[in-house]
């Protein structure tokens, strides 16, 4: 409910109470009092501070509306619908060569690895190597194909791969009285998307779009990492308009997740 004391109600005349609904704004409770201007004055005070709308009239007597974004003859949420809104986006980032998921950084031996990151960290002499001469070639543990062009994209300065990080997001707009529940449930932990589907009233639209889930949740890579492909859920961002709407936004970052970091996880 408002929650709204009104302290005025035996001095200025109130008229009987209004509930509409309107399918684009929802319940709203009206409050219509005529009375003096101090005694109007007052009242629009209390209904501001409480978060009610108001609008005043002049005349012989002053006339106030407030209007309050739900039905309060409910209590509790008064019936009240939050309306949801939602984006699926992908923001770029650079990631670190060895953190991608590409084929051949996955499948290459941890020897080869050890040699190339201490490269990028320059803890190796690169004037060592010289691929316009083949006697100047590291000698590699895996396959030298996949490892020579990676090698010479180091030796040219390659540390990092632009990557897209598919997002979801999920904002609530209701009224600034409104308590949103269940908002931290799940924060850090894993979804796939089927599991996402579950703890999310997702639109057609926005379910037809996510990455299907692997046939094997959690997987091992060949490099012996376990890894749960899915949906991060972070921290809610709530943020309360004086005298407005609140409003709740989740985000769902997809990737690739090692287990030991991330061990709980919903398949």
């Amino acid at each position: 409910m408002s929650n709204v004391t009104i302290g005025f109600e035996t001095s200025a005349n109130q008229l009987p109470v209004r509930y509409t609904y309107d399918r684009n704004r929802g319940a709203a409770t009206i409050r219509t009092y005529k009375g003096t201007p101090a005694q109007i004055r007052a009242l629009e005070l209390q209904f501001q501070y409480a978060g009610w709308a108001t609008d005043v009239t002049e005349g012989a007597l002053w006339t106030l509306q407030a209007t309050w974004a739900l039905d309060d003859r409910f209590g509790g949420q008064g019936g009240e619908e939050p309306i949801d809104s939602w984006e699926l986006f992908a923001n770029v980032t650079e990631k670190d060569l060895f953190q991608t998921n590409l084929p051949a950084i996955v499948a290459m031996p941890n020897t080869d690895k050890h040699f190339m990151r201490e490269c990028i960290d320059g803890k190796k002499d690169l004037t060592l190597y010289d691929y316009s001469t083949s006697e100047k070639t590291p000698a590699w543990s895996g396959t030298s194909a996949d490892q020579d062009q990676i090698f010479k994209g180091i030796c040219a300065g390659m540390k990092s791969r632009r990557v897209n990080v598919p997002t979801l997001r999920h904002t609530k707009t209701a009224s600034r009285s409104y308590e949103f529940t269940s908002a931290l449930t799940g924060v850090d932990e894993l979804y796939s998307s089927t599991a996402l589907a579950r703890v999310e009233t997702l639109p057609a639209p926005i379910y037809n779009n996510l990455a299907a889930p692997p046939a094997t949740n959690p997987l091992t890579r060949t490099d012996g990492i376990v890894v749960f492909k899915g949906w991060h859920k972070h921290f809610p961002q709530l943020q309360i308009s004086a005298r407005s709407k609140s409003q709740i936004v989740i985000e769902w970052e997809y990737g690739e997740w090692a287990t030991i970091m991330f061990p709980v996880y919903h398949a």
